[in-house]
């Protein structure tokens, strides 16, 4: 398993990729479509966006643009993704991915990697990730710092009194079927007319406005605020400045942010110009939106509110939208809906991931053609396919947790305290018993790795899930800067995971079994992680130097086993259960540090703790494969 920074980067790499992808099918739609998309599905458009940010997962679709690039060849990206450069690229991941030896050996291990190369690559994510979190953290702040002192200073708001304006407002939500409650006040906080409060809604007047304006145009305004409330702009909006903040890197989102606003206020202005038929029509519309933006500077820095004119740079276009407007017709919002779909469909999904095929045997030497073809033929009825699932698994906790966890399922061969190896065959029946207990919430089990791979009869499939780390080997004495310091000697990468060997055999006198020939190794880190030891040295002077060296603490557990199983059939490895004797300190603060008094205020308390590992494996026999064509030279 990859670190935590390596996942948190993976994840917006790839979520960054597809969503410049998806803004640029909008963009696509809105040129193509200019002219016949109407506003109201232009702003559904781009508010597929907000769904790709706020979905951490997309439902994988034959059609998408990523798997069609991926087969036609435009797109060379490895199987895997972004995560397949953090774990091929970088030897020390903690989760490199399953490497599989077929033949009848393993294949030689590839040459060590670049101590060096090695830190940078587990430097880099972390200092990405890092770089990331500081800046969602820095503008999720400044945003609810700005917010909050916003709604403190609108508390001290005066409500409106003017009977004629709440008739006016409340008239609009009738007729717009808007139920909620919305407050009325008046502030020099903001220069035009805002909605804001997602659950308490709010319309916030600049001092004075109610006066300048007529009622004609109260009612633009209040029409244009109470349509935002009641398509739930508010929320879409604190959404989106939320997702602006997690993905701030990505200049595509805050295209996005700024198109979906554009587009918002045309909708809006649609539909309020639909619900008003007198009182100047656009005309009256359009000159209500120039007096109120001529106070306007810049747009509030303030999440989830909605400002009548927000910035009076963009009013233009607003302006000539209204001036040009027509009445929608049916076929533009048939248009609409299908361009809607088309979108959702090319970039609200990913590509579907093949499986895996195993290795072919490779035709002899000599025999070209059709000859091949039967040779490859033959080989593969001969070795038939067969699947090998494994799952790595460790108990840990108090004996008596370890052993409730183990003696639930009812597998014969778990006792607890039991040091020895045992190979226990199960039932489909009991390893799925056994699986949900592991699975089963406030269970003790944590599921190490799950490889699974296709081999051949007869041939040795090694699945590795380790990380390469670097430890030292032994450690010299040097002399530098005039001082007899040790210095560490690093040999080969150590392998610290979880290994698989596996070499299944298919008996043709009794069909349907298979006997598996099964080695488990799992190396860990242990508690500590290092050895303190001392190199003991002569210096040139004669005199006998005592250097402190450590040495790191690995913990090596392995069990082998070879049985006959029915081809569903699972078995279990166990290698016994190791109870371990843990001093637990307790002290007073500062008075349990005090040298000599301090025992006075320390506690000692041993516990016993215990720890099983298990591996579960499971075979299928998949069948004879179909020999792949051969070309001829």
């Amino acid at each position: 398993m990859r670190p935590l920074a390596a996942d948190l980067v993976v994840w917006f790499l790839g979520t960054a990729g597809h969503v410049v992808l998806l803004v640029g099918f909008v963009l696509l739609a809105e040129r193509l479509l200019r002219g016949i998309l109407p506003p109201a599905w232009r702003y559904g458009l781009w508010c597929l966006v907000v769904v790709r940010l706020a979905c951490p997962v997309v439902p994988a679709s034959p059609v998408s643009p990523l798997g069609l690039a991926r087969r036609t060849g435009l797109v060379g990206w490895p199987r895997g993704g972004l995560g397949k450069v953090f774990t091929v690229a970088r030897a020390d991941s903690p989760a490199a991915p399953a490497s599989v030896a077929a033949g009848p050996r393993a294949a030689p291990s590839a040459p060590a990697a670049d101590p060096v190369a090695t830190v940078a690559w587990a430097v880099v994510p972390s200092l990405l990730a890092g770089v990331w979190l500081l800046g969602c953290v820095g503008l999720l702040a400044r945003g609810l710092h700005g917010a909050a002192g916003f709604r403190r200073r609108l508390s001290q708001a005066r409500e409106v009194r003017d009977l004629a304006a709440r008739e006016a407002l409340d008239a609009c939500r009738a007729r717009l079927g808007v139920r909620r409650r919305v407050r009325l006040v008046e502030t020099d906080l903001v220069a035009t007319p805002t909605l804001t409060g997602v659950l308490r809604p709010q319309l916030v007047l600049p001092v004075g406005l109610l006066d300048r304006l007529s009622a004609s145009e109260r009612e633009w305004v209040f029409l244009h605020e109470v349509v935002h409330l009641r398509r739930w702009d508010l929320a879409v909006d604190a959404l989106l400045s939320l997702l602006q903040a997690l993905h701030w890197p990505n200049p595509a989102v805050h295209l996005a942010a700024r198109r979906l606003r554009d587009a918002r206020e045309a909708a809006c202005d649609v539909r309020v110009l639909a619900l008003r038929h007198d009182g100047g029509g656009a005309a009256g519309y359009a000159e209500t939106l120039l007096k109120l933006a001529a106070g306007v500077s810049r747009p509030l820095a303030v999440p989830a509110f909605v400002a009548t004119v927000e910035s009076s740079h963009r009013l233009e276009a607003r302006l000539v939208a209204i001036r040009d407007h027509r009445a929608e017709r049916r076929r533009q919002h048939l248009v609409g809906g299908l361009a809607l779909a088309a979108v959702a469909v090319l970039g609200l999904t990913r590509a579907v991931e093949a499986p895996v095929a195993p290795a072919a045997p490779v035709a002899p030497e000599g025999l070209t053609g059709a000859a091949a073809e039967a040779a490859m033929a033959q080989e593969f009825a001969r070795h038939p396919l067969v699947q090998v699932s494994g799952r790595f698994v460790e108990v840990r906790g108090s004996p008596a947790e370890v052993r409730q966890t183990l003696q639930a399922p009812g597998v014969p061969g778990l006792e607890e305290g039991s040091t020895t190896s045992a190979a226990v065959p199960l039932a489909p029946a009991d390893a799925q018993r056994l699986l949900a207990e592991l699975n089963r919430d406030g269970s003790h089990a944590d599921i190490l790795s799950t490889p699974k791979v296709t081999t051949l009869s007869g041939t040795l499939a090694i699945l590795s899930m380790v990380k390469e780390q670097y430890f030292p080997r032994s450690w010299t004495a040097v002399e530098r800067d005039g001082k007899t310091v040790a210095e560490a000697v690093y040999g080969q990468a150590t392998d610290v995971g979880s290994v698989l060997e596996a070499l299944p055999r298919l008996d043709a006198g009794r069909p349907g079994h298979v006997t598996l020939d099964l080695t488990a190794r799992i190396t860990e880190v242990g508690d500590p992680p290092w050895r303190e030891e001392t190199l003991k040295h002569t210096d040139a002077a004669g005199r006998a130097v005592d250097l402190p060296v450590r040495y790191a603490n690995l913990d090596k557990w392995s069990v082998s086993t070879c049985v006959d199983l029915p081809a569903g059939h699972s078995v279990l490895l166990s290698g016994g259960t190791a109870i371990t004797r843990n001093a637990v300190v307790k002290a007073v603060p500062v008075l349990g540090r005090l040298p000599g008094l301090g025992r006075w205020f320390r506690h000692i308390r041993y516990e016993r703790s215990a720890r099983a590992r298990l591996v579960l494996v499971t075979l299928d026999r998949v069948g004879s494969a179909v020999a792949p064509a051969v070309p001829a030279p």
